[in-house]
């Protein structure tokens, strides 16, 4: 219902169940899956499944687009230096 109204009115709209390749979506999406995943690493979550920093920056990166404000690449940026840090850590 509109913010005025008293009424609502009945919406429909049709929802297809069809699955989508993830190199098939545009960028902001590849970007906020890569997004997502990298959260889910910090956090240590069981829902990362096979997410990897690797995966995260690789997908990240290829969803750069027109990146006006160079925010897109300073993250991919910011995953592969956790990645190496976390490589580093490991090493002592």
């Amino acid at each position: 219902k509109q913010p005025s109204d008293t009424t609502s009115i009945l919406l429909e709209h049709l929802v297809r169940d069809e699955p989508l390749a993830l190199e098939a979506t545009d960028d902001d999406f590849r970007f906020a899956a890569a997004v997502a995943g990298w959260g889910m690493l910090l956090r240590g979550s069981s829902h990362a499944g096979s997410m990897s920093g690797a995966r995260v920056a690789e997908l990240a990166a290829g969803a750069t687009g027109r990146d006006a404000d160079g925010a897109r690449s300073e993250f991919v940026e910011l995953v592969r230096k956790w990645m190496s840090d976390a490589e580093n850590l490991a090493r002592r």
